[in-house]
């Protein structure tokens, strides 16, 4: 590669990353770049677990499995020991039906800006959703409308993940010992936690509300 090409390429990343694209961009690769490390943690939890000494073999084994494959034997290595904590387990289930299905979509779909006015959304679409309408084309008898998902959307998945990551981190001293795999002190945080929490916070308020006195 000779240095006009360089200057060339650096040229063309910079006209690129100031394009309108540029929030698709940053939105996905941000998202990308969180889910692999919290792979990752999930892999080094697996070895831990099993007590791989031979980290070149068992990257051997573990190339190319898929997280849920991780997941699930891990699940697996954890019941010879005392099992997975509720946390843990809650978190997941969690990763596996949010994390993992919107990194597929994204790694098997095409993404397009939506046009339209107010929050920043993407539509996604493989050749069976194509968004038509909005390309100002035909559209097919057969065809599916387009999903879409908004970029706040995906950059919460993205804090989640990794905060989640986090979390893994706190489990691998589990992973040496003869207990539970267990999240004590979870960074992450679920819906139905959240929303248990501010019942709670809601319940402390109505009962320290001061009652009015009757006017006489």
């Amino acid at each position: 590669m000779v240095q006009n090409d360089l200057q060339a390429f650096a040229y063309g990343r910079e006209r690129t990353y100031s394009s309108p694209d540029r929030d698709l961009y940053l939105d996905i690769g941000f998202f990308i770049s969180v889910f692999s490390t919290a792979e990752l943690a999930i892999t080094c939890l697996l070895a831990t677990l099993t007590q791989s000494k031979d980290l070149e073999a068992f990257d051997l084994l573990c190339s190319g499995m898929d997280v849920r494959t991780k997941i699930k034997r891990i699940r697996d290595a954890a019941k010879k020991k005392r099992g997975i904590g509720k946390n843990l387990h809650k978190r997941f289930l969690f990763f596996e039906k949010n994390a993992i299905s919107l990194r597929n979509t994204i790694s098997h779909n095409s993404f397009a800006i939506c046009e339209d006015e107010g929050e920043r959304r993407y539509f996604m679409f493989s050749i069976s959703n194509m968004p038509w309408r909005e390309l100002n084309m035909g559209i097919p008898s057969t065809s599916k409308e387009p999903q879409s998902i908004t970029a706040l959307e995906i950059y919460a998945c993205a804090i989640w993940v990794n905060t989640f990551r986090k979390d893994l981190l706190s489990v691998m001293d589990d992973a040496t010992l003869d207990v539970a795999l267990e999240v004590r002190n979870p960074v992450s945080r679920l819906p139905q936690e959240d929303q248990d929490r501010s019942l709670r916070t809601s319940a402390r308020t109505k009962h320290h509300k001061p009652v009015k006195k009757p006017q006489p």
